[in-house]
């Protein structure tokens, strides 16, 4: 018991806290890398296709804070023509691991004398055969809107550029994207092949992510849900072992009453039947009852249905009339009952306020519309000075099995009971 009270109380708070970290990874813990503008000592530089042998011009300057890079590309048998910016990140060859971060955002413009689009890249510092070290390129293609525009750019779509691999690559693992050591960012004019005029202008550009990244947190409160109802797993085991344990022994101890009362159970078989408050049978008077429905839907496939029903605020009326009052009404109600019932059924009290009703050789659509009718004449009948109401659970028998049956309709009642009272329901 203080287990299950424990469990009641600690898995909603769980839960709970489960649901804000979720939400406040979604909406909440962010975190940015400023890279233009941001540490002075890390200045911009301009790098042109005359470092292969081009002849493209370009000048890069800073007007109002925004980076400038103006370009005349062109044409040379030796490269292709470009221009681009070198924004760096970091100090030398320690870069930045980008890996819990999730977009790179960029504010720029490009204005040109012809379409063009942009080229973005982030460099990564690694090392190549004999610990040579080489900038691997990670591309991202911009397709630029007119005027100064923010570009979110999801940092699990940039690739590794053909031309980047026909240099560098060794082997089918060199083409992977890999964002663990960024020193720069970097800028270009587009694919283009045309000699053109184009400035491009850079407002800003940040890298964008989260404290914790998704998948470590979904990680994370898998790892504290497995282990919690791995030790809740655990604990019902022994549970249920001691329960175990208790049962044989109250099995054994009814074996003993049972094997007492079969002395003179000829003498009292018809009393023990009989619930002597309403005079409607009890659970041992149903014995017969269901043993013959039983047969008859085995053997000859004959249908028979279940209809449970109690008082609906039975308690409430114990409370405000008494318990004599109460009596009366358990047996207004049996009473009621009694005066529609027909020939062949079998009404019982199943316990407290709560009664059953066997209906033989009856097919489910016709044990509601009987639950519907008993239902109304008791909720019209004036046991006392307050309405009395019933709820109702209907079930049909689908097998041998007669405990089903009665499950099936028990949890029917308890919809009726939760879909407000005073009703039929049914599975």
């Amino acid at each position: 018991m203080k287990d299950s009270t424990r469990n009641e109380f600690f898995y909603p708070i769980l839960g709970i806290a489960s649901v804000i970290l979720i939400i406040w990874q979604y909406f909440g813990m962010n975190k940015r890398l400023d890279a233009y503008p941001a540490d002075l000592s890390l200045q911009p530089t301009m790098i042109n296709d005359n470092i292969s042998g081009g002849h493209s011009v370009g000048t890069l300057e800073i007007i109002d804070g925004i980076l400038q890079l103006q370009c005349q590309t062109l044409k040379s048998i030796y490269t292709f023509a470009f221009c681009s910016v070198e924004i760096p990140i970091a100090q030398g060859e320690n870069g930045i691991d980008l890996a819990s971060y999730q977009s790179l955002d960029i504010w720029l413009q490009l204005e040109s004398n012809s379409e063009d689009t942009v080229l973005v890249y982030l460099l990564n510092s690694e090392s190549a055969a004999e610990n040579i070290k080489v900038k691997r390129a990670n591309l991202k293609t911009i397709y630029p809107a007119p005027g100064m525009t923010h570009y979110r750019l999801m940092l699990d779509s940039f690739f590794v550029p053909s031309w980047w691999l026909f240099a560098h690559a060794r082997n089918e693992y060199d083409g992977e994207p890999n964002l663990s050591n960024v020193t720069d960012i970097q800028i270009a004019t587009g694919d283009n092949p045309f000699e053109r005029s184009e400035t491009i202008r850079i407002q800003r550009i940040e890298i964008n992510g989260k404290w914790l990244n998704a998948q470590y947190l979904y990680l994370f409160l898998f790892i504290v849900w497995s282990a919690l109802h791995f030790f809740d797993g655990l604990m019902g085991l022994r549970r249920a072992r001691e329960n175990l344990r208790q049962s044989r022994i109250r099995a054994t101890e009814l074996t003993q009453i049972n094997t007492f009362l079969s002395i003179e159970k000829d003498k009292y078989e018809s009393m023990a039947k009989i619930d002597p408050l309403t005079n409607a049978l009890n659970r041992a008077g149903l014995r017969d009852t269901l043993d013959h429905v039983v047969q008859q839907y085995v053997k000859n496939n004959i249908p028979c249905s279940v209809i449970m029903f109690d008082i609906d605020h039975f308690k409430s009326i114990n409370d405000q009339f008494g318990h004599n009052i109460g009596d009366q009404v358990l047996i207004g109600i049996v009473t009621q009952i009694k005066q529609h019932i027909r020939k062949d059924d079998c009404l019982a009290r199943w316990g407290g306020e709560e009664f059953v009703l066997i209906c033989p050789n009856t097919t489910f659509d016709i044990a509601i519309n009987l639950a519907e009718k008993h239902r109304v004449h008791i909720a019209d009948s004036p046991l006392i000075e307050q309405p009395i109401t019933c709820s109702f659970g209907v079930a049909q028998l689908k097998s041998r099995d007669i405990s089903k049956c009665f499950e099936e309709a028990d949890i029917a009642l308890y919809k009726a009971k939760n879909q407000g009272r005073n009703q039929v329901a049914y599975q």
